[in-house]
């Protein structure tokens, strides 16, 4: 890992190892503490296979 005048090759992956496992962590409480979402889903409809006119 080096010292920390002179960080060696494993600092930089350590640091977004870290950063990653906190957004994980944040992203499970969110989901922890969001209420459910209730109600229909409308999704805009394609244009159908069929030839026009």
């Amino acid at each position: 890992m080096g010292t920390r005048e002179r960080p060696g090759a494993g600092v930089f992956p350590l640091i977004i190892g870290i950063a990653m496992i906190a957004v994980s962590v944040l992203t499970l409480v969110e989901a922890w503490f969001t209420d459910r979402v209730t109600g229909e889903l409308n999704l805009p409809k394609g244009r159908s296979s069929a030839p026009c006119c």
